[in-house]
């Protein structure tokens, strides 16, 4: 359906301005619950893969931090 570009009082003069500048847009294909629930199984893995990432940083940081305190104490 092409809307009209030229007259204003059409019923699709903007949106036949919004086809005319920026084109149609296209709708994503629909996904079947399967690939969902593969999406969002496949997130919570990325998501558990970065708490585990940032709970051995910061375990890290604190053993760090543990052993320059202690070498501050030993000096001090």
């Amino acid at each position: 359906m092409s809307a009209c570009t030229e007259h204003t009082d059409c019923p699709g003069y903007v949106r036949g301005l919004v086809e005319k500048y920026y084109g149609t847009q296209q709708r994503a294909p629909r996904r079947t619950p399967e690939e969902v629930a593969l999406d969002r199984k496949e997130r919570g893995q990325v998501i558990a893969a970065r708490r585990e990432f940032n709970r051995k940083k910061r375990a890290e940081a604190e053993q760090r931090r543990a052993a320059l305190k202690l070498k501050e104490e030993s000096n001090g």
